[in-house]
């Protein structure tokens, strides 16, 4: 295979970026993500129209055709869980699913028992505004990115600059929005 037949064009740049706060955290929401817990989602465009789902998370790139991020969603939920024991897999699975679509549909399907707790926020609000302890995902999206990803080393071009993967990509270009949403702490609230 060609070195063109490996890129695609890439756009739909998402960062789901998670923490959780407790009476302890000060601060905004971006204060304290914990970065280990990041996903990097964007869509690919190849050759005859084939549409990739591109991850990067905990150091592994996926390019999946025909794939989408509810197919991924268990591995993903995992994932987060073992990184970080204050997040259940179906709390994880929940949060996942809102910050990517912007509602609380994932945490009302995988998380009921946080149903009633869900807010929404802005990335520059004081933690301390919201009941804590909360969980919480930063989520933004970039929709044109007019750039091509390797499919094998998810390797981003760029301008003719070279970036590694999707979350050194982070910051190149602006974001088109932002947002916050996140579940209190039930089990905690007093």
């Amino acid at each position: 295979m060609d070195k063109k037949s490996k890129l695609v064009s890439m756009f739909n740049y998402y960062n789901l970026r998670f923490g959780y706060c407790d009476s302890e955290s000060e601060s905004d929401f971006i204060d304290n993500i914990k970065g280990s817990l990041n996903i990097h989602i964007a869509m690919g465009e190849g050759e005859l129209e084939q549409m990739y789902l591109l991850i990067y998370h905990n150091k592994k790139f996926l390019a999946l055709k025909e794939s989408s991020l509810f197919d991924n969603l268990d591995d993903l939920a995992k994932s987060i869980s073992n990184l970080e024991p204050h997040f259940s897999e179906k709390l994880a699975k929940g949060l996942i699913l809102s910050a990517y679509d912007r509602e609380d549909y994932g945490i009302n399907a995988f998380s009921p028992d946080y149903e009633e707790f869900y807010f929404e926020a802005r990335e520059s609000d004081d933690v301390q505004d919201y009941t804590t302890p909360c969980y919480f995902a930063v989520g933004s999206l970039t929709e044109e990115c007019g750039c091509e990803v390797d499919l094998n080393s998810g390797e981003i071009s760029l301008n003719g600059e070279k970036i590694d993967n999707l979350e050194d990509f982070y910051g190149y270009l602006d974001e088109d929005d932002t947002w916050v949403i996140g579940v209190k702490d039930y089990t905690k609230l007093h």
